[in-house]
């Protein structure tokens, strides 16, 4: 069994990429010699020639998204999720409504993405579709 990786940071910058990639070859369940394959968007971090040199030496395969195809991304069901969570606390708390607390609403939407929420997101968005990529 594999094991979702989970990081977020402010904005997407190689030097947070990189850390990701390092948290993904700890987390992952076996060999170190095993390639790793990770799927993500395009994003100018997931391209740059320090992250491509460091995923070859951890040993990790990048498979772009194609662009404009949010079904190739498990993020924007999790997007999906927070944004109806998010609202959902909001409509609940009308009179409360300072940016303190909204920020308090979004943090709580996005700490309850646990493992298996994840697990859900990248199945049911890309199996099909990585499915498609990976048959000859």
């Amino acid at each position: 069994m594999r094991k979702a990786v989970f990081m977020q940071y402010e904005t997407t910058c190689t030097e947070g990429f990189v850390k990701l990639l390092h948290k993904v070859r700890a987390n992952f369940i076996g060999s170190s010699q095993e390639w790793i394959w990770m799927v993500a968007d395009g994003a100018m971090a997931h391209r740059s020639n320090v992250a491509k040199a460091k995923m070859e030496e951890l040993r990790i395969h990048y498979l772009q998204t194609v662009s404009y195809t949010p079904e190739s991304n498990s993020i924007e069901r999790l997007w999906n999720y927070l944004k109806k969570e998010v609202t959902k606390e909001l409509l609940v708390r009308r009179t409360d409504q300072n940016i303190d607390s909204f920020k308090g609403i979004i943090k709580a939407a996005c700490d309850s993405v646990d493992y298996e929420r994840q697990r859900r997101a990248a199945l049911l968005n890309n199996h099909r579709y990585l499915q498609s990529l990976l048959e000859p």
